[in-house]
């Protein structure tokens, strides 16, 4: 995990770790997912749950990568 030590804000670590949970939770949502295709389902269910932890993901990533970008 990445961690600055030169700033002495304790957020920026908190932040950093719980994007890190954030990842985690979600690699087990793919990974079930993977399960499934390759199983050979036609389609995979998420719960609501599952779908906002992804959703979330992918906007933290998206607005992420726009900040360090721009």
């Amino acid at each position: 995990m990445y961690r600055d030590f030169d700033v002495s804000e304790p957020k920026q670590y908190d932040l950093e770790k719980r994007l890190s949970r954030l990842e985690i939770d979600t690699s087990e949502i793919v990974r079930k997912a993977k399960r499934m295709h390759d199983a050979g389902k036609d389609e995979v269910r998420l719960s609501r749950k599952g779908k906002d932890l992804v959703h979330r993901l992918l906007f933290m990533m998206l607005y992420r990568n726009r900040t360090q970008a721009g």
